[in-house]
């Protein structure tokens, strides 16, 4: 059994997040019992980032109605001033996941806690997760 949701980290957006400590202390699953998503955030301009940048992935549940979801993980890479692309790993409990729920990745990439770049097209992911790696492009926010 996963807690109850917990309030947004800053810039999030409407979603329900779930820590992913949480998820991290679970026993791993036997193969076939987790969805498993990896792949890169990057960006099109040519700008560097700071070194106290931090890249936010996270896959959320949403509902058939495309409202606001529940994080159900989330990756922080610390950028320690290297640039894009940055390589992401999420692996969640399929049990975590509402069967009728829809998949998507969120990514952004925050300076001193504001949002510089966030992927504004929604990149779904299948219920099996994806065996190729799953590009997410953000763009500037203004």
């Amino acid at each position: 059994p996963l807690p109850a949701a917990v309030a947004p980290s800053a810039g999030a957006g409407p979603v329900a997040t779930l820590p992913p400590a949480v998820l991290r202390q679970t026993p791993s699953p036997a193969p076939g019992e987790e969805l498993v998503v990896k792949g890169s955030v990057t960006y099109r301009q040519r700008v560097a980032l700071p070194p106290q940048a931090m890249v936010i992935v996270q896959l959320v549940e949403t509902g058939r109605d495309q409202s606001p979801g529940r994080v159900l993980i989330e990756e922080r890479i610390a950028t320690g001033g290297r640039q894009v692309p940055f390589t992401y790993a999420l692996r969640v409990p399929l049990t975590a996941v509402s069967p009728k729920a829809r998949l998507i990745l969120q990514a952004r990439i925050e300076v001193d806690g504001a949002v510089r770049f966030a992927n504004t097209a929604r990149t779904a992911v299948p219920r099996t997760g994806s065996t190729r790696p799953i590009e997410i492009v953000v763009t500037p926010v203004k």
